[in-house]
């Protein structure tokens, strides 16, 4: 979680050019310094995860959504009864920070997104992203019901990515339906491209891709990865947690993404081991690993 939040603070720098100089943030003591940490007493105390950055021209800022998963007793407390699952064994919303600068962060009191009861969107909301198209904000997410719950949680799961818009960035209404049904799909990236929107997804721990014609969707999600691991040997085994980018003025490749991967020991994959932080790109037909890159960033439990 620590480098999600650093590599946005070095990627808001030099996103345009996707340089392979990326920096990590740090202080006069060369520390890495956190932009959000979990806040005692508030909904973001169990922490924060999976952010998404974009610009707000109208309010000269930086706007950052992110995941936190709530505390069971600010659940109790702020949300509506009607919309509490008893079927969840945790419940997740979708929270919203501020800057000027990219660096000092001021969250909101409460979270944009939150789960109900009475839709689709029952339990957990998380891995946001975010696109403001012709003034509108559109947030895509992960939906999944919890079966960690006293029973096996939900009779009918429901995993894919919702969709939800707003005319301010603040205030948020969700379509109440899947955008993506998937059974495994996560970590939803969008961008824009010649009049085509495309999501990224993790699938598997492959990289999966679907296309629409509006922000709006219907999106068609293709059948098979785009990319697959093993073709370099810090993606040997794993792909994860795209974040797709478009890159304004390059003719070759005009849309790149930035992947996760991890290169498994014999014994399995585990949380300890070492991952890396890289490129691919698209260009118009395929999208491959950028050969010029090593992992920009890697890091290690």
């Amino acid at each position: 979680m620590t480098t999600r939040w650093l590599a946005i603070a070095a990627l808001m720098a030099g996103a345009p050019a996707l340089a392979q100089d990326i920096t990590v943030y740090t202080d006069s003591n060369s520390d890495p310094v956190w932009l959000l940490q979990a806040e005692d007493a508030t909904y973001t105390e169990n922490g924060v995860g999976s952010p998404t950055v974009t610009w707000d021209a109208s309010n000269s800022q930086y706007v950052m959504f992110f995941e936190v998963r709530l505390p069971t007793d600010w659940v109790t407390a702020n949300m509506d009864a009607a919309a509490i699952s008893a079927d969840c064994g945790s419940h997740w919303g979708i929270g919203r920070a501020t800057s000027t600068d990219g660096i000092a962060w001021t969250k909101d009191a409460a979270p944009v997104l939150l789960p109900d009861a009475q839709t689709v969107e029952e339990c957990i909301l998380a891995q946001p992203t975010v696109l403001v198209v012709d003034g509108t904000w559109h947030l895509w997410y992960k939906v999944h019901d919890d079966g960690n719950a006293p029973g096996g949680g939900p009779a009918d799961p429901v995993i894919g990515v919702g969709h939800a818009t707003s005319s301010d960035g603040v205030a948020f209404t969700s379509d109440g339906a899947m955008a993506i049904n998937g059974t495994t799909v996560s970590f939803p990236s969008v961008v824009e491209h010649d009049g085509t929107f495309r999501m990224l997804l993790q699938n598997d721990f492959t990289l999966y891709e679907a296309t629409a014609t509006s922000a709006d969707g219907p999106w068609s999600l293709g059948g098979t990865a785009v990319y697959n691991p093993g073709l370099a040997s810090w993606v040997q085994d794993r792909i994860f947690n795209p974040a797709a980018v478009c890159r304004d003025g390059a003719a070759t490749f005009p849309v790149g993404a930035f992947i996760g991967g991890k290169d498994c020991p014999a014994s399995g994959c585990n949380p300890a081991d070492e991952a890396g932080f890289g490129l691919v790109n698209y260009n118009g037909t395929l999208w491959a690993l950028d050969a010029t890159w090593s992992p920009a960033i890697t890091w290690s439990a």
